[in-house]
Protein backbone atom coordinates (compact mmCIF):
# COMPACT_ATOMS: atom_id res chain seq x y z
CA UNK A 1 0.00 0.00 0.00
CA UNK A 2 1.39 3.39 -1.22
CA UNK A 3 2.11 6.41 1.72
CA UNK A 4 1.27 4.00 4.28
CA UNK A 5 4.11 2.56 6.89
CA UNK A 6 5.11 -0.97 6.76
CA UNK A 7 7.17 -2.85 9.31
CA UNK A 8 10.83 -4.06 7.60
CA UNK A 9 11.00 -7.91 8.20
CA UNK A 10 14.06 -9.46 6.98
CA UNK A 11 13.63 -12.92 5.56
CA UNK A 12 15.61 -15.58 7.84
CA UNK A 13 18.75 -16.57 6.65
CA UNK A 14 20.57 -19.08 7.52
CA UNK A 15 24.37 -19.23 6.12
CA UNK A 16 25.51 -17.32 3.47
CA UNK A 17 23.55 -16.41 0.60
CA UNK A 18 25.41 -17.95 -2.85
CA UNK A 19 26.23 -14.04 -3.52
CA UNK A 20 26.04 -12.09 -0.72
CA UNK A 21 25.66 -8.11 -1.31
CA UNK A 22 27.72 -5.77 0.36
CA UNK A 23 27.03 -2.27 0.69
CA UNK A 24 29.48 0.71 0.91
CA UNK A 25 30.17 3.94 -0.34
CA UNK A 26 33.70 2.59 -2.28
CA UNK A 27 34.55 -1.49 -3.03
CA UNK A 28 35.64 -3.11 0.53
CA UNK A 29 39.18 -3.27 1.28
CA UNK A 30 41.60 -5.46 3.66
CA UNK A 31 39.66 -7.93 5.58
CA UNK A 32 36.22 -6.83 4.39
CA UNK A 33 37.46 -6.98 0.75
CA UNK A 34 39.28 -10.31 1.42
CA UNK A 35 35.83 -11.97 2.56
CA UNK A 36 33.86 -9.99 -0.62
CA UNK A 37 36.67 -11.76 -2.66
CA UNK A 38 35.77 -15.10 -1.19
CA UNK A 39 32.33 -15.19 -1.19
CA UNK A 40 32.08 -13.76 -4.81
CA UNK A 41 30.27 -10.78 -3.41
CA UNK A 42 28.40 -8.17 -5.25
CA UNK A 43 28.54 -4.43 -4.68
CA UNK A 44 26.36 -2.44 -4.16
CA UNK A 45 27.34 1.37 -4.18
CA UNK A 46 25.91 3.71 -1.55
CA UNK A 47 27.08 7.32 0.09
CA UNK A 48 24.94 7.17 3.61
CA UNK A 49 25.70 5.48 6.90
CA UNK A 50 22.64 5.30 8.13
CA UNK A 51 20.90 4.40 4.40
CA UNK A 52 23.76 1.24 4.22
CA UNK A 53 22.06 0.16 7.28
CA UNK A 54 18.52 0.37 6.09
CA UNK A 55 19.62 -1.46 3.11
CA UNK A 56 20.72 -4.15 5.14
CA UNK A 57 17.20 -4.04 7.68
CA UNK A 58 15.02 -3.83 4.17
CA UNK A 59 17.54 -7.07 2.88
CA UNK A 60 18.55 -5.21 -0.07
CA UNK A 61 22.31 -5.91 1.47
CA UNK A 62 23.50 -8.55 3.33
CA UNK A 63 26.70 -6.95 4.57
CA UNK A 64 28.22 -3.97 5.83
CA UNK A 65 31.85 -4.44 7.13
CA UNK A 66 33.34 -1.06 7.48
CA UNK A 67 36.66 -0.48 9.21
CA UNK A 68 36.98 2.81 9.97
CA UNK A 69 35.35 5.59 13.03
CA UNK A 70 31.49 6.16 13.24
CA UNK A 71 29.78 8.81 15.59
CA UNK A 72 27.18 7.21 17.69
CA UNK A 73 24.37 9.84 16.52
CA UNK A 74 24.97 8.40 12.66
CA UNK A 75 24.57 5.23 13.42
CA UNK A 76 21.89 5.04 16.33
CA UNK A 77 18.70 5.50 14.23
CA UNK A 78 19.94 2.85 11.97
CA UNK A 79 20.79 0.57 14.89
CA UNK A 80 16.95 0.77 15.75
CA UNK A 81 15.41 -0.02 12.60
CA UNK A 82 18.08 -3.08 12.19
CA UNK A 83 17.39 -4.48 15.24
CA UNK A 84 13.28 -3.57 14.56
CA UNK A 85 13.84 -5.65 11.16
CA UNK A 86 15.25 -8.63 13.01
CA UNK A 87 18.86 -7.49 11.69
CA UNK A 88 22.42 -6.92 14.00
CA UNK A 89 24.58 -4.30 14.31
CA UNK A 90 27.52 -4.47 16.21
CA UNK A 91 31.26 -4.22 16.06
CA UNK A 92 33.53 -6.53 14.40
CA UNK A 93 34.21 -8.58 17.11
CA UNK A 94 30.69 -9.34 17.96
CA UNK A 95 29.91 -7.62 20.46
CA UNK A 96 27.48 -4.53 20.98
CA UNK A 97 27.74 -0.94 19.98
CA UNK A 98 28.99 0.46 23.27
CA UNK A 99 26.32 3.49 23.99
CA UNK A 100 27.15 3.92 27.11
CA UNK A 101 30.73 3.92 27.36
CA UNK A 102 31.19 7.79 27.42
CA UNK A 103 32.95 7.56 24.10
CA UNK A 104 31.42 9.45 21.06
CA UNK A 105 33.44 7.04 18.06
CA UNK A 106 32.61 3.61 17.20
CA UNK A 107 35.05 1.63 15.31
CA UNK A 108 34.58 -1.54 12.45
CA UNK A 109 30.79 -1.34 12.20
CA UNK A 110 29.45 -4.48 10.94
CA UNK A 111 25.38 -4.74 9.80
CA UNK A 112 24.05 -8.01 8.70
CA UNK A 113 20.72 -10.17 8.79
CA UNK A 114 21.05 -12.36 12.46
CA UNK A 115 21.80 -15.87 10.73
CA UNK A 116 25.08 -14.29 8.62
CA UNK A 117 26.27 -11.92 11.98
CA UNK A 118 28.04 -14.81 13.96
CA UNK A 119 29.66 -15.98 10.43
CA UNK A 120 30.84 -12.64 9.54
CA UNK A 121 32.06 -12.15 13.21
CA UNK A 122 34.15 -15.49 12.53
CA UNK A 123 35.20 -14.93 8.83
CA UNK A 124 36.30 -11.48 9.64
CA UNK A 125 38.69 -12.27 12.46
CA UNK A 126 40.26 -14.96 10.27
CA UNK A 127 41.48 -12.47 7.80
CA UNK A 128 42.59 -10.40 10.24
CA UNK A 129 44.90 -13.22 11.78
CA UNK A 130 45.90 -13.89 8.03
CA UNK A 131 47.22 -9.54 8.30
CA UNK A 132 44.34 -8.41 5.66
Amino acid sequence: MRGEAQKLQLTTVRGWPRRPVFIDSTRPKGAAGQLFAARSGRFLECGSTGVKICRVAEGKAHVLAKSKRYKLWDIAPGHLIMTEAGGRLGLWDGSEIPYTAGGVYVPNMLAAPEGIFPLLVDELAQWKKEGC
